[in-house]
């Protein structure tokens, strides 16, 4: 009894090794600085990339919005457009706000998948104690 619960406690722990590896060599951590770098050139891009694409779409047409709304008011009334530099000055905001919000998404996204990877391996862990109890 002995030596079938010690060898079944020898696969679980050759589980978790494996479980840890591939998490490891998977692309799965989001690099801060890419989705920082996506979302200065596309809005919302890099919250894409982070896996949150609902907020990539949102920043984007939130972004697109205001700088729409910045050279409507700079061509109708020109360089001394009121509407033009608050949409503008809004719209640069937003866009810094996309940014930022980009590279927190991908630094939640990676927290996320290690929280989720230690909480397997603390649910085998235990599960390995109580089976060596039996």
């Amino acid at each position: 009894m002995e030596v079938e619960a010690f060898l079944t406690n020898d696969n679980r722990l050759r589980g978790i090794k494996k479980e840890e590896k591939r998490c490891d060599n998977s692309k799965s951590e989001k690099s801060p600085a890419i989705a920082g770098l996506l979302s200065s050139v596309v809005p919302g891009a890099g919250k894409i990339y982070s896996g949150r694409s609902i907020d990539g779409i949102q920043s984007f047409i939130t972004v697109g919005a205001a700088a729409l709304q910045a050279y409507l008011g700079f061509r109708k009334d020109g360089i001394r457009s009121i509407r033009g530099w608050i949409s503008s000055s809004v719209g640069v905001v937003f866009y810094l706000g996309n940014i930022y919000g980009s590279v927190v998404a991908a630094r939640i996204h990676n927290e996320e998948k290690r929280d989720a990877l230690l909480s397997k391996i603390d649910g085998t862990i235990i599960s390995l104690c109580l089976s060596s109890r039996l």
